[in-house]
């Protein structure tokens, strides 16, 4: 190096010392602006309490600024997508589990595996639900929002119709599909003589797993094995969906019809129904809303003849494929889901060791049996069947089946039929 070369390397050498000394240079280097998206239809007070969350962050982190993007639940997939098509994907995102794999598919999400190969074992066990951030082997986000699908109900209603609690009964094992039934018939009634039902014991049916899945397993049927083949017991299927379409057909315990999600609102409101199912993240915002007008209570889904099972899933935190700050999303997405204690604004930890304790004593100020969680979490489990490349095909088939089902259009055995010989043909590709 000629001396005039050497006297500028040592200028240059001293200038960048001396920027790496000024705090002001430095911080200004290194700022990190984040994206963090997630759905709410929870209004602004959610809303809120997120964004001090995010400030939390950004306050134990200076170099760091992120914003909240938030979609209402419909169309907020959809969004992601048109964004990631216009290359402005969100840092950092929520995805619902069933979304993933096409997230995946088309390159906006990246495996966080290299992040997570780094954490402690005592870390990596301590995540409640990783099956849902995972697809293919390889894990595409921490889980939040998880737990399992439980049932809700106005206890107000079983008192006055002179019936034991629920509760009381899944305690001892003796909550099932035909107690549910013989309550249903009591609570089920004309309340003003005029002939037309006022209050039934369920809202109308509904194609959302929460509620025939869940009766599916418990009678022992499937529509996906363990091993991505067709169920084909055609015996369990019937007998699963005479049960589920006959609460509405048969007991007149539902309203007639059917639709697409869970009615929520008519057991909120509290006279049109006495339950409804729920995800267990939902109780702290339902328990808000009822705003104590009725005593709200929640419990096990009931038994069956094949015993008790549970919907389970929660929905990963993951960070976008060309994100330039893809060290310091997963630092962020990791703290938003193990360590912001962000499951008392939606709710259910991430973390064993906040599921064991903190978040019990959580639900114990909105329910009175918070146990009801980890009982329905101790039986059978899964997510949602068929989740994958191949889920909108089958939900298709298998909906459009249950609402004629649920019309009384088609018998429960045509049904079976249907239901088996669709995710025959979609599972082969036909």
């Amino acid at each position: 190096m000629t001396p005039n070369r050497l006297s500028r390397f040592l200028v240059l050498a001293t200038l960048v010392a001396l920027a790496m000394g000024r705090p002001g240079v430095a911080a200004a280097a290194a700022k990190v602006h984040l994206t963090f998206a997630m759905w709410s239809d929870s209004g602004p007070a959610e809303i809120d309490a997120q964004k001090a969350l995010l400030q939390k962050y950004m306050a134990a982190n200076p170099n760091v600024e992120i914003e909240l993007y938030t979609h209402g639940w419909v169309g907020y997939h959809p969004q992601l997508l048109a964004m990631a098509a216009g290359e402005v994907t969100p840092d950092i995102m929520v995805i619902q589990r069933t979304y993933l794999p096409g997230f995946v598919e088309q390159g906006i999400v990246q495996p966080i595996d290299p992040w997570l190969a780094k954490e402690s074992p005592e870390f990596r066990r301590d995540i409640v639900e990783l099956v849902s951030g995972t697809y293919k082997n390889k894990v595409y986000g921490i889980p939040i929002w998880g737990g399992p699908s439980l049932v809700e109900y106005n206890a107000d209603m079983f008192e006055e119709a002179g019936i034991p609690q629920p509760i009381d009964l899944a305690k001892r094992n003796a909550w099932t599909w035909d107690v549910f039934v013989e309550f249903g018939r009591k609570i089920t009634r004309d309340l003003n003589g005029d002939g037309v039902i006022d209050r039934y014991m369920l809202p109308q049916l509904s194609t959302s797993e929460q509620d025939w899945y869940v009766k599916f397993r418990t009678f022992g049927a499937d529509v996906v094995t363990a091993d991505g083949r067709p169920f084909t017991n055609m015996d369990a299927i019937q007998k699963a969906l005479d049960f589920w379409s006959g609460l509405s057909l048969k007991q007149h315990i539902a309203p007639p019809g059917s639709r697409g999600t869970v009615d929520v609102d008519s057991f909120l409101k509290g006279r049109q129904t006495a339950v409804a199912y729920t995800w267990v993240s939902g109780i702290p915002n339902h328990f808000q809303m009822v705003n104590r007008t009725f005593r709200f209570e929640v419990t096990t889904p009931p038994a069956g003849p094949n015993g008790e099972f549970a919907l389970v899933g929660g929905c990963p935190v993951a960070i976008s494929a060309k994100t330039p700050y893809a060290q310091e999303a997963y630092r962020f997405a990791r703290w938003y889901a193990m360590e912001s204690g962000a499951w008392k604004l939606r709710g259910f930890p991430s973390s064993w060791n906040d599921l064991r304790d903190e978040y019990r004593s959580h639900l114990a100020t909105m329910i009175s049996w918070p146990e009801a969680v980890m009982k329905a979490m101790s039986g059978p489990i899964s997510m949602e069947p068929g989740i994958g490349m191949h889920r909108d095909d089958l939900k298709r088939g298998w909906y459009e089946t249950l609402n004629l089902l649920a019309k009384g259009t088609i018998s429960p055995y045509e049904a079976a039929t249907r239901i088996v010989e669709h995710t025959r043909k979609v599972l082969s590709g036909q």
